[in-house]
């Protein structure tokens, strides 16, 4: 068969299956993989598996994450490198006041630096957050430090488990919008 005689061929074919599909009686092209319902009519987004993209929710930088830590961290026994985790107590809203980051979500960091005695006259920890786990599995990186230290030339910083913290974001964090459900 020669190459002309393939190619309308293959328009002949692509058109009998787009006439098929309703294709020109009411349906777009996009529309194939939607199941057509008595009447025409083709379900609406988030039915038959059929999920809409999600939205993005911005928290902007120098919003307030307020969380407690998992674990105990001490400048004593914590090392560079070290990984902990907080759980978030409240709801991290967007400007407009929806909640993005529910209440019960993880905040990942680990100990960038520590001074484990009154060096330079105080002991210190310093820590990074990099990332908040949501109940639902999705990830949302963030950007954001802490320094804790005592200057009055406490010999160690004690941070027991459930200790609060005030996190600050650096940098404005991407959410899912849908990630609040």
């Amino acid at each position: 068969m020669s190459k002309i005689a393939e190619v309308i061929l293959f328009v002949a074919v692509c058109a009998a299956f787009a006439t098929s599909q309703g294709v020109g009686k009411g349906r777009r092209s996009t529309d194939f993989a939607r199941p057509q319902q008595p009447g025409g009519s083709t379900p609406a987004d988030g039915q038959n598996g059929e999920f809409p993209a999600p939205r993005m929710g911005i928290i902007a930088a120098n919003s307030d994450i307020h969380a407690a830590l998992d674990t105990p961290l001490s400048s004593r026994t914590a090392h560079a490198g070290d990984r902990f985790s907080a759980t978030i107590l409240q709801p991290v809203r967007d400007s407009s006041g929806a909640a993005l980051i529910p209440s019960g979500s993880r905040v990942m960091g680990e100990v960038t630096d520590e001074a484990p005695t009154a060096e330079r006259g105080h002991s210190h920890l310093n820590l990074r957050f990099t990332e908040i786990s949501l109940p639902y599995g999705q990830k949302v990186a963030i950007t954001s430090s802490l320094l804790i230290g005592d200057k009055s030339g406490a010999k160690e910083v004690n941070l027991p488990a459930q200790t609060p913290l005030v996190i600050r974001l650096q940098k404005p964090a991407a959410v899912p919008a849908n990630s609040n459900r």
